[in-house]
């Protein structure tokens, strides 16, 4: 932890805004794993609450800073590159089983470049969000529901983390 209180996280001014992000993409993802025969209801909302809740990060705490261009260009660039992944995936592993936990590995991939702009959370987020889609991958006989609920816990604990660190 010593580690985390030495980084300066005023070089991250984004990162309470995509905590809140986190937490309300993650909670709709419970929803979303939960409740899947209303997928698109609960995906609609989850991003809806989402959005809300990077915005109201900003009004919140914009202490530290405006968005930057390179925010916008990771943020950018990390987006399109999970569009080119899921669909690359939604078109390449017709199993459903296969083709959600491919869905979970493009997302924690995504993340990766994110390290630039949110600091070491973001890094330990991508690890954690890889690991468990690769362990789904790896355990094809095992449902993915708990696997799902484990990324979406993974995006609330982190989410949480960095806009606990950008309040204080």
């Amino acid at each position: 932890m010593d580690t985390l209180v030495q980084v300066n996280w005023s070089e991250y001014p984004t990162i309470g805004a995509a905590g809140l992000f986190l937490i309300g993409i993650g909670l709709g993802f419970v929803l979303v794993w939960c409740f899947p025969r209303y997928y698109g209801l609960w995906m609609g909302l989850s991003f809806g609450i989402a959005a809300f809740g990077a915005v109201i990060g900003y009004w919140l705490f914009d202490h530290l800073g405006m968005i930057r261009p390179i925010d916008i260009a990771v943020y950018s660039g990390a987006f399109l590159l999970e569009v080119i992944g899921i669909i690359w995936v939604s078109r390449e592993y017709p199993d459903e089983r296969v083709q959600d936990a491919m869905i979970l590995l493009v997302v924690g991939l995504h993340f990766v470049p994110m390290v630039l702009i949110l600091g070491p959370l973001a890094g330990f987020l991508a690890l954690g969000c890889t690991l468990n889609a690769l362990l789904a991958l790896r355990n094809r006989h095992r449902p993915i529901l708990p696997f799902g609920l484990v990324d979406s816990g993974l995006k609330v604990f982190f989410g949480g983390m960095m806009v606990w660190i950008y309040a204080m």
